[in-house]
């Protein structure tokens, strides 16, 4: 621990607005059970970005510890804000939706993902394998079919191949 806060301090002296760095200092001093320190390095991460995940979900956890239940669901509640803004975090929503079968929202996560990135084939994949399932097939293959010109030829292939399998299964 010591020589990884050597590394921490030596690369804040270099660049101090590098917000992962104070936030793992803020890990190394909540490990040692220094709180106030690591209470401070989460703070002074917040600071110089407000959106660093990392500061917001330990400070989250270090109030929860303390039993200070209002702090510790503020920050909670701005974690999964921030998280519920990133399209890969709501991909993976979806596959979990998807994989129980509640079709709808994997497409409502999906919806956010292609807004925010319209060139990741694996949400446009996903969208039309869930409208796939939900049984509206035109749609389906509208989104395979933005999913196919974005792929990679392998991939391509498999997109191919998991579209008409799961037609033979008598899902349309």
């Amino acid at each position: 621990p010591l020589e990884a806060l050597r590394y921490f301090r030596k690369a804040l002296a270099s660049d101090s607005g590098f917000a992962p760095a104070w936030s793992n200092m803020g890990v190394l001093y909540s490990k040692a059970g220094l709180t106030d320190y690591a209470e401070a390095a989460y703070r002074k991460a917040l600071e110089v970005d407000p959106w660093e995940l990392v500061a917001i979900s330990n400070l989250g956890q270090l109030y929860e510890r303390q039993g200070q239940a209002e702090l510790a669901g503020w920050y909670k509640d701005r974690s999964h804000q921030h998280r519920m803004r990133n399209p890969y975090f709501r991909y993976h929503l979806a596959r979990r939706a998807y994989l129980a079968e509640d079709y709808d929202e994997a497409i409502d996560h999906l919806e956010y993902s292609v807004r925010t990135n319209r060139n990741e084939g694996s949400f446009h994949s996903l969208m039309g394998l869930s409208y796939l399932r939900s049984g509206d097939e035109p749609t389906a293959r509208r989104w395979l079919a933005r999913a196919d010109k974005l792929a990679e030829d392998e991939r391509k292939r498999g997109y191919h191949g998991k579209l008409d399998r799961l037609l033979s299964q008598g899902n349309r």
